[in-house]
C-alpha cells in the first residue's frame, strides 16, 4: 500500500458476473440526467462484458 500499486489477490477465484437492473416507470419521461446515466452505464457494462 505504501507505494500505491495494486496487487491481484485470489487469482484462482475470479468474480462472478452480477446483473445490474434499472427500473423506472415506462409511462413517464425520464429526467435527462437519468437517461444520460443509463446510457453511460449500459455502454460501460457492455464494453466490460459484466
Amino acid at each position: 500500500l505504501a507505494d500505491g500499486t495494486l496487487v491481484e489477490v485470489l487469482k484462482d477465484f475470479p468474480p462472478t458476473p452480477t446483473p445490474l437492473f434499472a427500473l423506472y416507470p415506462q409511462n413517464r419521461q425520464l429526467a435527462p440526467r437519468l437517461r444520460v446515466f443509463l446510457e453511460w452505464a449500459s455502454r460501460i457494462f457492455a464494453e466490460a462484458r459484466l
